[in-house]
């Protein structure tokens, strides 16, 4: 992906006690040699959209084009830059309406 200029950015909303676990997951998959993870501070359920779209106008205006953006909820996609594509895929487990 860095030979076509493309840099993944692992947008999450999960809470800063989740922070090592999550950078050690993608770290053991291989991700972060790719990118970054962006883990919020003082993360509460309700401002997951807030957070999110926040961060992603940071990443236009840095320079960075969306290309894609996934996510398994619509308040992870919509709301902000979405990007070029967006990829919802379901999550069996819950909905957030």
């Amino acid at each position: 992906m860095a030979a076509l200029g493309i840099k993944p950015v692992f947008l999450t909303d999960r809470a800063e006690n989740q922070r090592a676990i999550t950078t050690h997951n993608l770290h053991l998959q291989g991700l972060l040699q790719l990118g970054e993870a962006i883990v919020p501070v003082g993360w509460t359920p309700d401002l997951n959209c807030l957070f999110k779209t926040s961060e992603q106008k940071k990443l236009v205006i840095a320079g960075y084009v969306i290309v894609g953006n996934i996510g398994d909820q619509w308040s992870n996609i919509l709301g902000g830059p979405e990007g070029c594509r967006i990829f919802k895929y379901p999550n069996p487990m819950y909905y957030v309406a």
